[in-house]
């Protein structure tokens, strides 16, 4: 084999180990230090009030047994956030180029456009996918079914590959 192969071979199984060690045993045993074992659904620190749904468990881990060093919650707080601004932006910016490239590049008034012109259509591209992507987050966070949102969801995480 040659070495692209050993290459691609070693990032995809590094990559599933990986995903397989934070996703797996991290999130059991985060699991099972807020879940009861009595009950097989109730949550061990629901009647404290300190969790109310599943998805604040790590929060309330990091707050729980990291909170007595100073500024970690606040750190764990912009780490979560960074990520999430980092992901929204590449996808809003793939989206934006998938358009410009796509649909608008090949017609006649776009394909004349200069590279500094084409930058700021690509940009203003960018913004309105980032205002869509707001709007639809709140209009599906406002809708009563759940069934519309994880249906739309995957289609519009492909959207742009």
């Amino acid at each position: 084999m040659c070495q692209a192969t050993y290459l691609i071979f070693f990032n995809v199984s590094d990559s599933f180990i990986s995903s397989w060690l934070d996703c797996g045993v991290c999130g059991s045993y985060s699991s099972s230090l807020v879940w009861s074992p009595t009950p097989p659904t109730a949550l061990r620190s629901l009647p404290s009030g300190k969790i109310n749904k599943p998805d604040q468990i790590l929060p309330f881990l990091v707050t729980d047994k990291l909170g007595h060093i100073p500024a970690l919650s606040g750190l764990f707080v912009a780490a979560v956030y960074g990520g999430v601004l980092s992901t929204l932006s590449s996808c809003g910016n793939s989206a934006a180029c998938m358009v410009w490239e796509d649909f608008l590049k090949p017609l006649p008034f776009f394909s004349k456009l200069s590279d500094k012109s084409a930058t700021l259509v690509v940009k203003i591209l960018s913004s309105f996918t980032g205002v869509l992507s707001v709007v639809l987050a709140w209009s599906w966070a406002a809708s009563a079914t759940s069934s519309m949102s994880s249906s739309a969801s995957p289609a519009a995480k492909r959207g742009p590959l």
